[in-house]
């Protein structure tokens, strides 16, 4: 037989052996590829949960932190809250709600603590808006001005019923025996009295109390310039009583400006401003030995002396008056001199401190 013809079969044969074999290994392969994909799988499950576990640690960790916030906030809340109510007591039992001349300890420590305030000493428009704002809302009876002379009448009531109780040590009682025998023999000038209403229409002023205006003149501003003498009782706070209570050496607050509309018509040519008015109150022109004696006075009085940052415009027109200075409105060593040459010795700036306390 030709072995040319049975090439053919031969490779038939062999072809048919390999597909049996390969046939025969197909199992073990499909085995091996399900196995790669199920630890693929697993290894892609076991990434998804630990990022599934990262995000919800992030998560409660970020809540774990907001409420820790919030917790500090609201602790921090409450303890203004209580400083405002502390605020409002101090000031319903009759505590000092401070003024410029004489701040409050008290008020500096409730307004420290209350946050977002000047710890000046004083309840003023900011510290009642605050205090408003946390739900205490503060009443300051501080418009009711007592003249000097009630003042002494109430001490000397008080004198007298330490020294008739029984009960305080004798030495205590003759001390206040004492005490209330000298006040009562006191008499109060007018002048005492006068400052005491600049120093209370001061305070109203800088608490944001209302100046008066011709359609609505405020009753406490009218009382005050009764009280302050030589002034109209027009309700209305204007140059004249601005500069009545500047030569008493309490000057007054300036008004708070309204706000105004965005939109609006184009204003007129502007008119000359009016003249000032006289810095002190002096009708004649008098001698500079009248000037010198004048100032003395003033001083006696406790008026402001000037400084640099405050200069007085009543020591401003003294000294030109007198002469042979320069007007700058402090009381120095030249002005002393000035003064003594022409027969009249001031007084020291005590006197001013005095008055101001």
């Amino acid at each position: 037989m030709n072995p040319i013809l049975l090439l053919p079969v031969a490779a038939l044969l062999l072809a048919a052996g390999a597909g049996a074999a390969k046939a025969m290994d197909k199992p073990e392969a499909d085995v091996t590829v399900r196995k790669r994909k199920a630890r693929r799988k697993a290894t892609r499950a076991e990434r998804a949960a630990a990022r599934k576990a990262r995000k919800e640690a992030a998560a409660a960790s970020k809540a774990a932190r907001a409420s820790q916030k919030k917790k500090a906030a609201g602790a921090a809340y409450q303890k203004r809250k209580k400083a405002a109510k502390g605020l409002q007591a101090y000031i319903q039992k009759g505590g000092n709600p401070g003024t410029r001349a004489k701040p409050s300890a008290s008020v500096k420590v409730y307004q420290a603590l209350m946050g977002g305030l000047k710890a000046d000493g004083i309840v003023g428009p900011k510290t009642r808006a605050r205090a408003a704002a946390l739900g205490y809302p503060l009443t300051i009876p501080y418009l009711q001005v007592v003249p000097l002379s009630e003042k002494k009448a109430q001490a000397v009531d008080k004198l007298v019923a330490v020294a008739q109780d029984k009960s305080k040590p004798p030495a205590q009682r003759k001390f206040a025996a004492n005490m209330a025998r000298k006040i009562a023999t006191s008499k109060p000038t007018p002048l005492e009295n006068m400052k005491a209403a600049a120093l209370a229409l001061s305070d109203y002023t800088r608490a944001g109390g209302h100046q008066g205006t011709r359609a609505r003149p405020s009753s406490t501003v009218k009382k005050y310039q009764a009280l302050m003498g030589g002034l109209k009782a027009d309700g209305i706070v204007g140059p004249k009583t601005r500069a009545r209570a500047a030569a008493l050496g309490h000057p007054l607050a300036p008004r708070a400006r309204r706000a105004r509309a965005a939109a609006r018509p184009a204003l007129p040519a502007p008119r000359p401003a009016p003249a000032a008015p006289a810095a002190a109150p002096i009708v004649a022109e008098p001698t500079p030995e009248e000037a010198a004696a004048r100032l003395r006075i003033y001083t006696k009085e406790g008026g402001n002396q000037g400084t640099r940052a405050n200069p007085s415009s009543i020591v401003k027109r003294y000294q030109a008056l007198m002469g042979g200075l320069v007007a700058d409105g402090i009381i120095g060593p030249k002005t002393r001199a000035r003064a003594k040459a022409l027969g009249s010795t001031l007084y020291p700036r005590s006197y001013q401190r005095r008055a101001a306390a």
